[in-house]
């Protein structure tokens, strides 16, 4: 339940396959469940969601490769895009805030950042190997970060479209949980 403190107005929340979003006056009830299944998905992937971009380049060679390299020998959309999210969880190895905002073609040629960077070449390999994928910006739960305990802080993972519905993966944490709250979904331009 998120409840508006001092009179501040919440902000809006999307629904998606794993998140249903219920107003209650200034309080909102967010109900998280990665194995939803809903009768009707939240938004069908759209052509763009297979294709490359300025930030998911998913047709540019090293990307390619890279996709080939974490898929392997799966064949089904599920196993790709596990194998995919531990793929992009070891190979980003500098863990850093001081990246900005890279685009998959940048961290595949120099594997380092935070969760944004992570996302962006999850949806990138993700689409290079077919599957329909976007970017999700919103919250984590953390059990602690900058001194403070119980939080929930900014944080981007990637969705794909498999067996009829949007599923999360995150290469940055230790993969999807009901601790995500998403706030926006979109093709990775960090201005949409």
């Amino acid at each position: 339940t998120l409840v508006a403190r001092d009179g501040a107005k919440l902000p809006e929340l999307v629904a998606t396959d794993e998140q249903r979003v219920e107003k209650r006056g200034n309080e909102r009830i967010v109900t998280i469940s990665p194995q939803a299944r809903t009768a009707t998905p939240a938004e069908r992937p759209r052509p763009e969601d297979f294709r490359g971009n300025d930030y998911l380049q998913s047709e540019a060679p090293e990307v390619v490769a890279l996709a080939r390299k974490a898929v392997g020998d799966a064949n089904d959309p599920t196993a790709k895009m596990q194998r995919i999210e531990t793929f992009v969880r070891g190979f980003i190895k500098d863990k850093t805030l001081n990246v900005g905002y890279a685009s998959a073609l940048e961290v595949a040629r120099k594997p380092e950042g935070d969760c944004t960077e992570h996302a962006v070449l999850v949806a990138a390999l993700g689409r290079a190997e077919g599957i329909a994928t976007r970017v999700v910006d919103g919250l984590a739960y953390a059990p602690g970060f900058a001194g403070k305990d119980q939080v929930f802080v900014p944080h981007a993972w990637a969705q794909a479209w498999i067996d009829g519905r949007w599923r999360s993966f995150d290469a940055a944490l230790r993969g999807f949980d009901s601790g995500h709250i998403a706030l926006a979904v979109g093709d990775g331009d960090p201005w949409r």
